[in-house]
């Protein structure tokens, strides 16, 4: 306990935490979370790779000329009425 982490970037923002409890695991709360614990990782996996994808697509479809994104179109149709 009270140990500092080192300065970690999320995004554009940098991080600096300081450890002032620890709880230890109990294993069978662990058991019991397991099954909600890997769900929630294989979602979070699916949802990265699927938007690594579409930036991808995206990017390639913008520099074959074969997307054009209509900026004002688009400002119009997401303003809430």
């Amino acid at each position: 306990m009270g140990q500092v982490s080192n300065p970690t970037q999320l995004g554009s923002t940098w991080v600096v935490y300081k450890i002032v409890a620890h709880q230890p695991v109990l294993p069978e709360e662990l058991a019991e979370q397991k099954d909600q614990i890997e769900q929630q990782l294989l979602q979070a996996k699916q949802g990265a790779a699927f938007d690594a994808f579409r930036t991808a697509l995206e990017d390639r479809l913008k520099k074959e000329g074969k997307l054009t994104i209509n900026n004002d179109a688009l400002k119009r149709l997401s303003k809430t009425s």
